[in-house]
Parts: C-alpha cells; structure tokens; sequence
C-alpha cells in the first residue's frame, strides 16, 4: 500500500527466505543478488518515491513497479541498501554472498564513532 501523505510513499525491503506477508504487500523475486541490489537502489532513491507519491495511486501494480528505472551497478550504493537491509541473522546468507570490497568503507565517514570494519560482515 502506498501513503502518499507520509514522508516516504515507496518503502522498499528485502524479505529474508521464509518469511511470509499478507496481501498488502507486493513481492518480486529475483533469480541474481546483483539484479536485486540495482532494483533496492532505484527504489530507495527519493526519486522512485516521488515518482510513486506523484502518480497518486495508493497501491503498488506491477506497472508502476515496471515503469521505475533499473540502476547501473554501483558498489557503494549496493554497501548501502546492504547496511539498510542486513540488520540481523536472517540477513546473514545475504551479507555473505554479497562481499563489498574493503576500499568502499572510507566513503561512509571519518568519525571514528562508526567503524568501518563493519563491511567486513563480522
């Protein structure tokens, strides 16, 4: 269901293997990690929530879902979805298989509040 009066219409996530919902819900599978993250990047951008907030509907169709752009793949805006996404074990499969390399950290800060380290999936 889309809320276009809230701050964020489009509220997009990774559901972990097992988990269910009810039919308020849209749903797409994906046979490729990588196609996933460039779909989780597009939609998370602000611009894929104003294209939903603007078309007025209050649901989710697969033509809107269609008509949202697919992005080139970008490393670390694939670093962020998986920080947004992985926040706990059932995302432990997902982390894994999606390595970030070392060198993307340094882009995230220089406050040593947060540690880089993180990335590493540990």
């Amino acid at each position: 269901m889309l809320s276009p009066a809230m701050e964020r219409t489009l509220i997009p996530t990774v559901v972990p293997p097992g988990a269910g919902h009810i039919d308020t819900v849209s749903t797409l599978a994906f046979a490729y990690l990588d196609l996933l993250f460039k779909v989780l990047q597009g939609t998370l951008s602000i611009m894929a929530d104003l294209w939903c907030k603007t078309s007025g509907k209050t649901a989710v169709n697969p033509g809107m879902l269609s008509s949202l752009p697919v992005l080139a793949a970008d490393t670390s805006a694939t670093a962020r979805a998986r920080g947004l996404v992985c926040l706990t074990r059932d995302y432990l499969a997902l982390w894994n298989d999606t390595r970030i390399p070392e060198t993307i950290a340094p882009w995230a800060k220089a406050d040593p509040r947060l540690d880089n380290a993180w990335f590493d999936g540990q």
